[in-house]
């Protein structure tokens, strides 16, 4: 789950730097030990093509993909490992659909800061 995007500094110079969407995985990947994890999604989203969190950089996280992230982070948690999701974005409710755990019991719950319009 790593890989680098290469960006300027703060000075203007060139240097690799990770994007956003690395540097979420990658705090994702390293909350893995933890019994209780906090997502806190904040900015725009859509219910386009799947719907998507808009980030920071002008990439786009969709719910599929977060998805797969959770899945993934939960198939590698304990059993007792808990999963908060809060998306505080345009038409956050469009997520719910796409945020659902198939492969047994879930212990995720997804708040969102709205309807899917």
């Amino acid at each position: 789950m790593v890989g680098i995007k290469s960006g300027r500094s703060p000075g203007g110079d060139v240097k690799d730097v990770p994007s956003t969407l690395v540097s979420i995985q990658t705090e994702m990947y390293n909350a893995m030990s933890a019994d209780k994890v906090l997502l806190y999604f904040v900015g725009h989203g859509t219910s386009a093509n799947d719907g998507s969190i808009q980030l920071g950089d002008g990439a786009t996280l969709t719910y599929n993909e977060l998805d797969s992230y959770l899945d993934f982070m939960q198939n590698s948690m304990a059993s007792s490992a808990k999963i908060t999701t809060i998306i505080d974005t345009c038409m956050a409710g469009s997520a719910i659909d796409d945020l659902t755990y198939v492969s047994g019991k879930s212990k995720r719950l997804h708040i969102t800061s709205c309807r899917s319009n």
